[in-house]
């Protein structure tokens, strides 16, 4: 168990959840922020 592949385990999950917010953001208009 090396704590380097923690930590890129880590930052994967992190991406993964960051890009799944920013598209969720991107298909639920709110705010005005994908208003055409």
């Amino acid at each position: 168990m090396g704590s380097g592949q923690m930590g890129s385990d880590i930052a994967y999950v992190a991406a993964l959840v960051s890009y799944d917010l920013m598209l969720y953001d991107v298909r639920k208009p709110r705010g005005g922020l994908a208003r055409p």
